[in-house]
């Protein structure tokens, strides 16, 4: 019998809704300004993942992050000594860090960020750039947390959330995304 004659194993299946795949943006729950190719050098931006509300226990949920995507696109050619084809010699950059109401839970970044390279220091990380016509590159970053041992946990009722603040001018970059992916702790 042909290929198209078999019936495939592969099951259709409803999506995993305690599956979690949003991008960080300037609100926290997806909706806001998502692009953080922005000027952060005289006033900060900090973007943000913070953990949903539950539509059941109408709490925060808890949310298990097994990775953080990044992806970042030039107009030009990438340089190693710089961020994208960004400098950011100024030494500022971007950090990463785990805050509640209280403030700093857990820096990983705390030499802050500012060549490309320099996400190759997260344990688990890895950064593949890719070249395009006419010049423009592009970096993929996946930063996989459990590779460090355990997935990101951050307990909304708690308070606690992902920080990525862009204290530099990243506004020469055409775009930058961050998403995070990972699953809901089930209550």
């Amino acid at each position: 019998m042909s290929s198209l004659g078999k019936t495939s194993s592969v099951q259709n299946h409803a999506p995993n809704k305690d599956r979690i795949d949003q991008l960080l943006c300037l609100v926290g729950d997806g909706s806001g300004t998502n692009d953080s190719a922005i000027n952060g050098a005289v006033t900060p931006q900090e973007f943000v993942y913070k953990p949903a509300i539950d539509p059941v226990y109408n709490e925060p949920i808890v949310a298990l992050l097994e990775r953080m995507n990044i992806y970042l696109e030039t107009a030009s050619r990438i340089t190693p000594a710089l961020y994208g084809d960004v400098d950011l010699s100024s030494g500022v950059g971007l950090t990463v860090t785990v805050k509640n109401a209280d403030g700093v839970i857990h820096d990983f970044t705390p030499n802050a960020i500012t060549t490309t390279q320099h996400w190759g220091l997260l344990a688990g990380s890895d950064v593949t750039p890719s070249a395009f016509a006419a010049g423009v590159d592009a970096v993929n970053i996946r930063w996989t947390f459990t590779k460090a041992g355990d997935p990101l946990v951050l307990d909304g009722r708690n308070g606690e959330y992902l920080s990525v603040l862009i204290s530099d001018d990243l506004s020469g970059l055409t775009s930058q995304l961050m998403q995070v992916q990972g699953l809901r702790a089930v209550n």
